[in-house]
């Protein structure tokens, strides 16, 4: 299991950040906390490295139509991450 680089909930820290397609972000750090209901439990965590197995869930729940909270983008499409 990767651990998250760094761990930060302020918003703040968002204006080193750039959304990009998930289709495009397997070793990106994610900027958001991705949350898919149910069950309720992070797939994500801000500072953790979208893994292939991250990513392989994340098109899966988007093909299914999942519920997912934390993301400002809803559908799945893209997802927020840090700057290099």
């Amino acid at each position: 299991m990767t651990k998250p680089i760094f761990f930060n909930m302020d918003d703040s820290s968002r204006t080193n950040t750039i959304e990009i397609e998930i289709s495009q972000s397997l070793g990106r750090v994610s900027a958001e906390m991705v949350i898919p209901y149910p069950p309720g439990i992070p797939l994500l965590y801000p500072g953790e490295i979208i893994t292939a197995e991250a990513l392989k869930a994340l098109l899966y729940l988007r093909e299914q139509g999942a519920a997912v909270q934390g993301l400002h983008d809803h559908t799945l499409q893209q997802i927020q991450v840090y700057k290099h």
